[in-house]
């Protein structure tokens, strides 16, 4: 099969022609075996309740719950309530709710249920399993088992309701289970819920108890490292850093004038020709580096302090991010003590100086050295709080940390406790199953059109498996090709056909009717033997086939009435020896009348009988018989045929069939044409191949090809062969006729 016989409708429809039956069985066996499978399963029902899912829902805490108020995915959710109502617990509960109720009885053995085809053919197949006695604990289980295979959960309107399907033979049955189930789940979510808020509150109540003392430890600690200050004291602190900051103002200034008064002086000496003195020392402005840096060290300390104590209380000591706080503080110290201690005065910040320009720069220094010895004494006398004021910030932050701890858990415990006292279900019945009328299995017209759709699909791929399979000639261009010969005839498929009168023998396909497409057929093919004949060859015609039941015999009869019937005398041979009955065409009696002309023990005009069809002449041959011994078959059909041309315009001879009984070429060679019937679909191509072999052995010349048996469906180059014929001729049957096949 090629490309271009894919897409060409008429190679398709030619396929389905042959192939018609086989498609025809095939889609008539796979929809019996559909409307068997689909009859005789046992009907299924389905009864669904449904359930509403509440918004509310009381879950187990932990820690990492305590800062998120939203519940876990709505998904999650879903599938996890999905997972009880299948659940083993949930179904032994509504398997025991059917057995309170009397809807089920497992103490009384039920009777036994319906098996279905496919359960007794495999019953027969593999035999059946030896069970152990049935018990009321086994049945339950049984029961609750198959209850679990027929149970269906599915989320509807937006996953906001659950949908709990039963299947089941028994309608009634069926929406009792279905309702047992969701009673069922109900009732254990309420046991769930009430369990699980009792342990929350449990363990809610403990944490909440272990945090409040923690709050009460760090406040007592915060207490004895930096006691509660009175206002006063408050006062007074803000007091001496409002004078710090002051001198540390007054200062500056009195720097920056001493700074413009060396600056002046030096340009003045350096007009002078005098040595420019040396500048400023630059402590100042590393001590301010150094202690800002101090400052940035000192808060981020105390922010990692916090942060450490804070993950040890929730992952405890060997967390990474625990170990890695810890590194980080340890570096944040060193850092820290590497600076040293602070020093007595601090460096001037960046102010805007005065504008005085002619200040005496003696009394500048005296007034640096007055205001840096104040500063210093007022730094010395608050640096000796600075630790405790960084261990006091430390204590704060936990401090503060705790008591947020101690609050958050005391408002969860409150909100738990109320609602496990609202007793908000997780689901609510919102729909009870009833008994349903219609079975939802099986569904008798879809397994029927898929069992005639499954049909028409097996038997067109038979049909094209069988059409490419096939090794027999489709086209008489094919036939031409491989026997080497032109084809003479095409002979139309001719049902069984009726005569008048059983005595006067089988009919002939030219004479059943005249206007028939097979009469035609036989008269084109005397045409095209006519065109082509040659004296001496064509007057003698030999007609053979490679096998059996091509329809040789009848060929020959018909070609010889075909002869006859434009005034020509034909003597027709019965030359198959063995299946001998030319004679049962005309009702006369079959005799060894060719064998003893062979064998010289009669004459060819003693032998011959008259035929009803006029100018047609039978020598005959008995069915069983044998060529006569030691006589040679060519010299002895020389001497018949050399006799025969002298009485008859043509001499027709129905040959033994060429591949299974010898003689076929030892006539050819006496003289004559040697025609080959053959029937399309009948015969491979590998045996055509070995009857040609065969002949070219036997130096045999094939004249022609006759094809026999033709349907009007059978194409040649995508035409028909026989329109015409096959939709305007039809055989007319007479009252009282007898049936003939013409294929013989």
């Amino acid at each position: 099969m090629n490309d271009e016989s894919l897409v060409n409708l008429r190679h398709w429809k030619n396929i389905i022609s042959r192939g018609r039956w086989l498609i025809i069985g095939c889609t008539l066996s796979v929809m019996i075996l559909a409307g068997i499978f689909t009859f005789t399963r046992i009907p299924m029902y389905e009864a669904s309740s449904r359930l509403y899912l509440t918004p509310q829902q009381v879950r187990t805490l932990t820690f990492g719950d305590l800062f998120a108020k939203e519940g876990s995915r709505l998904h999650d959710r879903i599938l996890t309530q999905m997972e009880i109502i299948q659940s083993w617990v949930t179904l032994q509960k509504a398997v025991a709710s059917l057995e309170g109720r009397g809807i089920v009885n497992f103490d009384v053995e039920p009777p036994p249920e319906t098996v279905g085809l496919l359960r007794r053919i495999k019953r027969a197949v593999f035999g059946q399993r030896e069970r152990p006695p049935s018990t009321p604990q086994s049945r339950r289980i049984k029961f609750t088992a198959k209850l679990a295979r027929s149970l269906n959960i599915q989320s509807t309107g937006g996953r906001a309701f659950l949908s709990i399907t039963v299947r089941y033979p028994d309608p009634t049955l069926a929406a009792e289970m279905a309702n047992a189930v969701a009673t069922a789940y109900v009732a254990h979510d309420r046991d769930l819920r009430q369990r699980t808020a009792e342990e929350a509150i449990n363990w809610l109540t403990d944490r909440v108890r272990d945090q409040r003392d923690k709050l009460l430890a760090a406040e007592e600690q915060m207490r004895q490292i930096s006691p509660e200050s009175s206002p006063s004291q408050q006062q007074a602190d803000g007091l001496a850093t409002q004078e710090m900051n002051q001198l540390q103002q007054a200062l500056l200034d009195v720097r920056l004038r001493i700074l413009e008064v060396e600056a002046r002086n030096a340009q003045q000496e350096s007009a002078d020709g005098a040595t420019p003195p040396a500048p400023s020392s630059t402590e100042d402005i590393n001590a301010e580096v150094d202690r800002q840096l101090r400052e940035r060290i000192r808060r981020d300390l105390v922010d990692t302090t916090v942060a450490l104590r804070q993950l040890r209380q929730r992952y405890g000591d060997n967390h990474p991010d625990v170990l890695m706080m810890a590194e980080k503080e340890a570096q944040l110290r060193k850092s820290l003590e590497a600076l040293g201690p602070a020093p007595n005065a601090a460096p001037p910040p960046l102010l805007t100086g005065s504008d005085t320009r002619l200040a005496d720069l003696g009394t500048l220094k005296t007034q640096e050295t007055i205001l840096s010895d104040k500063l210093s004494d007022l730094i010395e006398a608050n640096s000796a709080e600075s630790e405790d004021d960084l261990q006091s910030a430390i204590l704060a932050r936990e401090l503060d940390l705790n008591r947020s701890l101690y609050n958050e858990m005391l408002s969860r415990l409150n909100e738990i406790t109320i609602s496990a006292g609202v007793d908000s279900p997780t689901a609510e019945m919102f729909e009870l199953a009833g008994p349903p009328e219609i079975p939802v299995s099986p569904d008798h017209r879809r397994n029927l059109l898929l069992g005639i759709f499954g049909g028409l699909l097996i038997g067109l791929g038979g049909a094209v498996v069988r059409d490419h399979l096939d090794e027999s000639i489709r086209t008489p261009t094919q036939a031409n090709d491989l026997l080497k010969a032109p084809v003479l005839g095409v002979i139309p498929y001719q049902p069984k056909l009726k005569h008048v009168d059983p005595a006067r023998g089988r009919p002939l396909l030219l004479h059943a009717d005249r206007e028939s497409a097979t009469s035609e057929a036989y008269r084109v093919l005397r045409s095209h033997i006519e065109a082509r004949s040659v004296p001496g060859e064509m007057g003698v015609l030999l007609v053979t086939s490679a096998l059996p039941g091509e329809g040789k015999t009848t060929t020959a009869v018909n070609l010889a009435a075909a002869f006859a019937e434009i005034g020509d005398r034909v003597l027709l041979i019965d030359g198959d020896f063995r299946r001998g009955h030319l004679g049962e065409f005309f009702g006369i009696r079959n005799g060894d009348a060719l064998s003893r002309v062979l064998g010289g023990k009669g004459l060819p005009q003693q032998s011959i009988h008259k035929t009803s069809i006029p100018g047609i002449d039978l020598l005959s041959s008995k069915a069983g018989s044998r060529p006569p011994d030691g006589v040679r078959l060519t010299k002895a059909f020389e001497d018949l045929l050399h006799w025969a041309r002298g009485h008859y315009s043509h001499i027709v001879i129905d040959t033994p069939v060429v591949m299974l009984v010898p003689g076929v070429a030892e006539m050819a060679r006496a003289g004559g044409s040697l025609l080959l019937v053959h029937r399309p679909g009948w015969v491979p191509t590998k045996v055509l191949e070995q009857v040609v072999d065969h002949l070219a052995l036997s130096r045999t010349d094939l004249t022609g090809i006759v094809l026999n048996a033709v349907r009007s469906s059978w194409v040649s180059h995508g035409y028909p062969l026989l329109p015409y014929y096959g939709t305007t001729h039809r055989n007319k049957a007479l009252p009282g006729e007898v049936v003939v096949d013409p294929e013989e």
